[in-house]
């Protein structure tokens, strides 16, 4: 049959659909709508687009199950140009699924409505199938359980061993469920929406307790975060909105999400930040390796699971390992205790003093917000602990910094004073003057600061990471390393000497002094020497582009 017939053959049954609308007035003898005379026409093809003839195509009625309906199924073989009529329809919802006879090659539309209207499908292109295995709840088995699709006629029986089934011979694309039900008489139950068949491959669905599960990709090559180098230990940052995610399917709060890597172990998470309401989520995810220049990489989040059967683990000192150098980590999101919390284990929370608010949006959720004049948050009992280093030690600062403004003299960011470390902004009266600087206090084999300097973008958010490793230390802004030579300035003052008496300070110096004007997020302490990889990711996965991140 070639195209003429084939289009005549549409038009034909659109003209009987129209003779008997005319004829009927779309009334029933009881006076009732006429609801039989739907028409849906379209075609299938093959990759390239070459018309797939005497391919059968089916129309299936919303919810049908294959097991337990008896609702009649609509048929039809496409003829020599791909194209198939299902005339006389009854109005509602249907799924259109077709095979070619030969090739065995399938493909699946979902949510077709029905009406007066004609519908014309899209060109369904046919390929390999794929297939599903479900991986099957507790005690879910029997001769009569089984698992299928809603609204098609994808499903398999369950064996009596085993702990999961496989649906063959399914249509790549996403199926809007997968479904369970123990006994034919009994209802069926969700194991996962949204499942993404793939064409010569197999989808296993994993946690069947969870309802929705999502692949995100790790991109480190030159089109994400451009890292070469393998980086361990990694607190990768997913944010979530209501553009990647749904926050009514999850539970309040997010006491039900869940992160896995491929061999389907569980990754520790924390979250920073959820609400619902407004859609926004800051999550840190604790990836073990991190792979340099690679797409592939990506890990499994889950949610939508029953509140009997998901508490929430949300576990900072779990992320933020102190055994992999992590000694503090504030995000700057304040307690009911009017604290700024430490992640990690040490629990070196941060004590508001004086006019600090911890209100300002920064880059990952609140920031921490210093007037300039006044003020600063304290970690009360840093003097002497896990961040006290020694001169020429290995250790690692990071923030984001937001600086409004310069003043002739010194801006105190983070760190233990000019006496042993810290990091700046530098004013006019400094030389030189408008630059970020991180400076360590040392004795020997000269008394002074032994600085890195660069400088200072305003009212921006930038993300200051200093490095020390022995004699060797770098300065990174944005990723970069922007000095690794330095500057030294020799101490003249005998009564001056390497201090360590001093807490730990962000925004101001102890007992006031070198006052910060704008706003810092994400404070980290670390006694370990980041590489520049690290440091880099880091920056490319919390910008406001995250640039590591890619939702499937």
């Amino acid at each position: 049959m070639n195209a003429f017939y084939s289009t005549l053959r549409y038009f034909l049954a659109a003209a009987v659909l129209m003779a008997v609308f005319c004829t009927n007035d779309r009334l029933t003898g009881g006076g009732t709508i006429e609801t039989t005379n739907g028409l849906v026409a379209g075609k299938v093809i093959y990759p390239g687009g070459a018309p797939a003839a005497k391919s059968v195509v089916k129309l299936i009625p919303n919810r049908f199950n294959p097991f337990t309906d008896t609702t009649a199924v609509l048929v039809d073989t496409s003829d020599d140009s791909g194209a198939y009529v299902f005339s006389g329809v009854s109005y509602g919802v249907y799924t259109v699924q077709s095979v070619q006879s030969v090739k065995r090659t399938r493909a699946i539309a979902f949510g077709l409505t029905v009406t007066q209207d004609p519908l014309s499908v899209t060109s369904m292109t046919l390929k390999i199938p794929g297939a599903v295995k479900v991986m099957l709840p507790g005690g879910a088995r029997g001769e009569s359980a089984y698992v299928y699709v809603p609204s098609s006629e994808i499903g398999s029986r369950v064996s009596v061993t085993g702990d999961s089934v496989i649906m063959d011979s399914v249509p790549a694309g996403v199926l809007p469920s997968v479904n369970f039900a123990p006994t034919t008489d009994t209802p069926s139950t969700v194991i996962r929406y949204d499942v993404q068949a793939r064409s010569g491959d197999t989808t296993t669905i994993q946690n069947p307790s969870w309802r929705y599960a999502r692949s995100i990709a790790l991109n480190t090559t030159s089109s994400g975060a451009d890292v070469a180098g393998a980086v361990f230990g990694f607190p990768a940052l997913i944010r979530l909105t209501r553009n990647n995610f749904d926050f009514s399917q999850a539970q309040a709060g997010g006491g039900d999400i869940r992160f896995t890597k491929s061999d389907n172990s569980q990754l520790p998470y924390e979250i920073e930040l959820w609400d619902g309401p407004a859609g926004l989520a800051d999550v840190w995810v604790k990836v073990d390796t991190v792979h340099g220049n690679d797409s592939d990489q990506s890990i499994t989040m889950y949610w939508g699971a029953p509140t009997s059967s998901a508490s929430a683990l949300s576990n900072g000192a779990a992320v933020f390992d102190t055994t992999q150098g992590f000694q503090a980590v504030l995000h700057m999101n304040q307690s009911a205790g009017g604290k700024v919390v430490d992640a990690t284990a040490n629990h070196y929370d941060g004590a508001l003093i004086g006019a600090t608010v911890i209100a300002a949006n920064g880059p990952l959720g609140n920031a921490g917000n210093f007037t300039g004049t006044s003020g600063n948050i304290q970690l009360t009992g840093t003097a002497y602990s896990k961040l006290d280093f020694p001169q020429y030690g290995t250790y690692s600062i990071g923030a984001w910094v937001n600086v409004d403004s310069l003043f002739m003299g010194d801006q105190h960011l983070v760190g233990k004073g000019g006496l042993q470390y810290s990091l700046r902004a530098k004013g006019s009266m400094s030389s030189p003057a408008a630059m970020f600087s991180y400076e360590e206090y040392v004795m020997t084999p000269l008394k002074g600061l032994d600085r890195r300097l660069s400088p200072i973008t305003l009212a921006a958010w930038k993300y200051i990471v200093a490095v020390r490793n022995g004699t060797n230390a770098y300065l990174y802004v944005d990723g970069l390393c922007t000095d690794s030579s330095g500057i030294f300035y020799g101490d003249n003052n005998t009564s001056n000497a390497r201090d360590s008496s001093g807490d730990v300070t962000i925004g101001g110096l102890i007992g006031g002094g070198l006052h910060c004007n704008g706003s810092i997020d994400e404070v980290r302490i670390m006694s370990v020497p980041l590489s520049a990889d690290f440091v880099k990711l880091c920056y490319m996965n919390q910008r406001s582009d995250d640039k590591l991140m890619i939702f499937k």
